[in-house]
């Protein structure tokens, strides 16, 4: 079975399991966690890869990890797009990603653009240029 946290993950989680022949179910969000969607497709025991489109600090993809273990699978991959982390962030479950380069993030109190009064600028975006 393949599982990915919604939205992202999700979209792939279904074309891999479509091209596998495999059953898809996805992490949504519920509240302050995830749970898994449709419910009834997991069995225990059952062999499941995870799957998301980028991995920054592992949050949505631990959030999964969480919503799986009421279910007792057996969680045997990791999949990504990119690896943003570098290959820094454990999940203590073997990671496989297509590129992995390091980027630096920030919790927002730490952020040195922020510090400066520098605002940020979505790039790309329409919006404030009418």
């Amino acid at each position: 079975m393949v599982i990915g946290p919604s939205l992202g993950g999700a979209i792939i989680a279904f074309e891999i399991a479509k091209r596998l022949g495999l059953k898809c179910a996805f992490a949504d969000r519920a509240g302050d966690k995830r749970v898994i969607r449709p419910r009834d497709v997991l069995k225990k025991g059952t062999k499941v890869g995870v799957v998301d489109d980028i991995l920054t600090t592992g949050k949505s993809i631990r959030e999964t990890l969480s919503a799986l273990e009421e279910h007792k699978v057996e969680v045997a991959i990791i999949g990504v797009i990119l690896d943003r982390s570098g290959g820094k962030v454990d999940l203590g479950i073997p990671l496989v990603s297509l590129a992995s380069i390091e980027v630096e993030s920030y919790k927002p109190e730490e952020c040195p653009l922020c510090q400066k009064g520098i605002p940020l600028e979505a790039y790309g975006s329409t919006r404030g240029k009418e």
